[in-house]
């Protein structure tokens, strides 16, 4: 019988075996920069993936009022309005 890997674990494998080829050869100066690049190129693209996610939903997400006291945000109407159904499901949530 033949026990088969989990994909997931096939994807991790997968990729460090390519970072390894990418490093390999590299002084351990290199290698730093080579992370330092990397490190910069994620965070680039996770702030324009947070512009865009805040540009599509911030507009009718809020944390004010008893809300924020609790930690947790409520939606609003584009309005500035709360719709009575979503006012009831808040005060008995």
């Amino acid at each position: 019988m033949t026990i088969h890997e989990p994909e997931c674990i096939a994807l991790k494998r997968r990729g460090a075996e390519y970072v390894a080829k990418l490093l390999a050869g590299k002084t351990q100066r290199q290698q730093l920069e080579f992370w330092q690049q990397r490190t910069q190129a994620l965070l680039s693209r996770q702030a324009k993936a947070q512009a865009i996610s805040e540009k599509k939903c911030l507009p009718w997400y809020s944390t004010s009022g008893d809300f924020r006291s609790r930690g947790i945000g409520i939606i609003q109407h584009p309005s500035g309005r709360m719709p009575t159904e979503w006012k009831q499901a808040a005060q008995s949530g």
